[in-house]
């Protein structure tokens, strides 16, 4: 019902377009888009792992150098305390020696731009400044060159700081003077107390991390960002927008630029994260200086950003090409489909016109058929024609030797009645005409005998070609028959028949069909392997048997078969005589007796030195059921 239907729909080209183009119509979107997901997802994947790596990479630098500032403030402010609470020391001497030994320090660690001891009122002691970027050593800094940093709020910070406890400022700007300094020297302060005996505070040690080289561009990706806890740039795309509190820029903010990220950044209990939205995809790393230090009462936070924002376009990108992509595949699509449903239209009236011309040829194959089987008919009929002439003139010899005896014996006997009617007879005249008589009847029964052989032996043939027996026989004497039967045929021509068959060679087959099939061989190469005046040889030959099977060979030394030929002469109906009478049926009844009666196969070769042919019978030796599979 569903195909009469779909045959039904497809008779339309309009039809069967659209049912041959729909499907793809919603498969190649489908697939455009899953292949635009799967390629933007990759893309994004690598991107997020690469950024992550960056991140990671540039927050870990700033980890680094931040807690080592942290190390370092309390190593060093236990070297001035002990200093500074030495009694055998002036104040003076202690004064040289921090200062000394700050600038060991500095020359150590150039990174340290100030180290310090600022006293309770605000007033630097001991100070020795170092700028890395310009290469200057450390440089000690005398009374006159002490500032005042009462105001600065680290100094209160650090003044209200528990014992051995740390203050951890956040980045800025070093200032010098209360002016802020050219070029800029992103800084970070460690302030710690030093307390004598007593426990009274004697001063704070002041250590000046010079950041410079960790938020130095040219070591930096391009889309790093810096971000202090406030959501100022600390270092930006822009430089413009770099440091923006410290020039009293409220405006310029991360946290007021990209107000939705910073909130996720800031509300995310993790301290790692991407974020993607249209602007691009944002990994950020947040790092809190001093978390995991137990010392540092306070702690700034500082947030590691980059993002990239080709994504976007990339994905414009890409669904501009997988559109295009689809597009053009649908429209080929289309075409095609209607091409296809032309053809199918095209192919169902061509399918319908074909039923017709089967239905004839049908009826011409089965008149064929037909024709093929009263041909046959005939051949068997003709085959047996050959037997018969054959036969016939073979008796004609002996039983006309019989009659002739018969009539000489007959007039002798008449005259030795007439003799002994008249008293005339002699003795010798009746030993003569015994004697004669004796010759006679020897030649009459042989020649009698010879006819009664050849008579059992065509009903022998004829009953087993018309029964199809099977049972047991010598092959040789098989073969022995048939050359006995054509024996009148061979003797009229101008060739030769030679036997080779070995004797003792048993078979339990069809006698009647084989000797068909010989039959028709020695009569095929009489009539087709010689040209007209020529004296040919036809053998008929048999190997030993060979695992139940035995090969029995017909070769000529005619004309041959030409190349072309070889592989169409068992078709029914092929012959190259046709205008001579030739049906085409031999060699195929052969063909079908050998492989469908007798259960073996034959082939054609070429003869002994490529000169005629020779045609080759695999039979079994055992075949009593019937056709078995050679």
């Amino acid at each position: 019902m569903v195909s009469e239907t779909l045959g039904r729909f497809l008779k339309s080209p309009i039809k069967a377009w659209f049912l041959y183009a729909f499907p793809w119509w919603a498969l190649i979107p489908l697939g455009a888009f899953l292949l635009f997901d799967a390629h933007y997802s990759r893309e994004i994947s690598d991107t997020k792992r690469l950024q992550d790596e960056v991140v990671d990479q540039e927050n870990s630098f700033l980890e680094v150098g931040s807690n080592q500032v942290i190390r370092s403030t309390l190593i060093i402010r236990n070297i001035a305390q002990s200093i500074m609470t030495n009694n055998d020391v002036s104040r003076e001497e202690q004064q040289k020696l921090l200062s000394q030994t700050f600038l060991s320090v500095s020359s150590a660690y150039p990174q340290y731009m100030q180290i310090r001891i600022i006293l309770p009122d605000g007033n630097e002691w001991v100070r020795v400044d170092n700028n890395a970027r310009a290469n200057n050593a450390g440089i000690i800094r005398h009374n006159h060159e002490m500032q005042n940093k009462a105001k600065r709020y680290y100094v209160m910070k650090g003044m209200a700081l528990g014992k051995d406890e740390v203050f951890i400022t956040p980045f800025d700007l070093n200032m010098e003077n209360n002016k802020i300094e050219i070029p800029y020297r992103p800084t970070l302060r460690s302030v710690t107390q030093v307390r004598d005996v007593s426990g009274e505070v004697i001063g704070l040690f002041v250590l000046n991390l010079d950041g410079s080289y960790l938020f130095n561009r040219d070591q930096r990706s391009e889309n790093s960002m810096v971000i202090n806890s406030d959501g100022y740039w600390l270092l930006s795309s822009d430089i413009e927008q770099d440091w923006g509190f410290m020039f009293n820029r409220l405006n310029d903010r991360f946290s007021l630029a990209y107000p939705d990220v910073w909130e996720q950044m800031r509300q995310s209990h993790s301290s790692t994260g991407q974020i993607l939205n249209d602007q691009g995809l944002w990994t950020y790393k947040r790092l809190v200086v001093g978390k995991l230090d137990e010392l540092v009462k306070e702690s700034t936070v500082i947030y590691t950003v980059s993002v990239v924002t080709h994504l976007a376009e990339l994905r414009k990108e890409l669904i501009w090409r997988y559109s295009l992509i689809a597009l053009v595949i649908l429209i080929a699509v289309t075409f095609l489909a209607f091409a296809l449903a032309k053809a199918t239209t095209a192919l169902d009236k061509k399918s319908k016109e074909l039923n017709a011309s089967n239905k004839e040829l049908e009826r011409v194959i089965e008149q064929l058929q037909l024709s093929k089987e009263e041909l046959i008919r005939t051949e068997k009929l003709s085959s047996l024609g050959l037997l018969v002439a054959g036969i016939a003139h073979e008796l004609n010899t002996p039983i006309g030797s019989a009659m002739l005896t018969f009539r000489s014996m007959r007039e002798r006997l008449a005259e030795m009645l007439h003799s002994f009617n008249s008293g005339a007879m002699k003795r010798s005249d009746l030993d003569r005409f015994l004697h004669q008589q004796n010759e006679g009847l020897d030649l009459a029964n042989e020649g009698l005998n010879r006819a009664g052989l050849l008579i059992q032996q065509f009903k022998q043939v004829a009953s087993d070609r018309a029964n199809a027996t099977c049972h047991r026989f010598d092959l040789a004497e098989e073969v022995e028959k048939i050359s006995a039967l054509m024996k009148n045929q061979i003797h009229h021509s101008p060739h030769q028949l030679i036997l080779n068959v070995p004797p003792n060679i048993k078979m339990v087959s069809y006698p009647g069909p084989l000797g068909q099939v010989i039959q028709n061989l020695i009569q095929n190469s009489l009539v087709h392997a010689f040209d007209d005046g020529m004296s040919g040889i036809i053998e008929v030959t048999a190997t030993p048997p060979v695992n139940g099977f035995v090969d029995l060979l017909v070769t000529d030394n005619g004309g041959g078969i030409p190349t072309e030929h070889l592989k169409t002469i068992f078709d029914p109906f092929f012959t190259t005589k046709r205008n001579q009478g030739g049906t085409g049926l031999g060699l195929h009844i052969v063909h079908n007796i050998v492989h469908g009666v007798l259960g073996g196969t034959i082939r054609v070769e070429k003869g002994v030195n490529g000169v005629g042919t020779r045609l080759v019978l695999h039979l079994p030796l055992y075949n009593e059921g019937g056709a078995v599979a050679s």
